[in-house]
C-alpha cells in the first residue's frame, strides 16, 4: 500500500471514530494520515473537526487554515470562522464567512450563519463525507 493510500485508509477510519465521540483515537489517525501525506488536505480539517468538537479553537482555526492553504473550500471558511468565532476573533470570523460566500455564493451555511450553530455544522459536513 502507497503512503497516501494508507494515509487516506487513516483519515476514513479516523472520520467514523469522530463520529462515534472517539476524539483522541481519531485524533491518533489524523496525526498519523497528516504525517504519511502532509500535502492531503481533508486530514486538516477533519483533524480541524475534532479540535472543534474538543473545544481547542486556536488549533482547530490553524487546521482548517492548513486546509484552506493546501486546497480551498467554502466549508473550511465557514469552519476556521466558527472557531475564530468561539475565541473572540470576530473581526477574523466575518472576514472567512465572507471568503466562503464569495468561494460559494450558493452555501447556505456561509450565508446563513447562526449565533447557536457553534461546531455542529461542522458535523453535518462529517456525517456527509462518511
Amino acid at each position: 500500500m502507497t503512503k497516501t493510500r494508507e494515509a487516506a485508509a487513516f483519515n476514513v477510519r479516523a472520520t467514523g471514530l469522530l463520529l462515534k465521540g472517539q476524539y483522541g483515537a481519531a485524533l491518533a489517525d489524523l496525526n498519523h494520515s497528516i504525517e504519511l501525506d502532509p500535502g492531503a488536505p481533508t486530514p486538516y480539517g477533519n483533524r480541524g473537526l475534532v479540535f472543534l468538537m474538543t473545544k481547542h479553537y486556536a488549533e482547530a482555526a490553524a487546521d482548517f487554515g492548513k486546509e484552506i492553504a493546501i486546497k480551498p473550500n467554502a466549508d473550511s471558511y465557514v469552519d476556521r470562522g466558527v472557531a475564530y468565532r468561539q475565541i473572540g476573533q470576530i473581526d477574523k470570523a466575518i472576514s472567512d464567512y465572507g471568503e466562503a460566500i464569495r468561494f460559494d455564493p450558493t452555501s447556505a451555511d456561509a450565508s446563513c450563519i447562526s449565533s447557536t450553530r457553534g461546531g455542529f455544522r461542522s458535523m453535518s459536513r462529517v456525517t456527509s463525507a462518511v
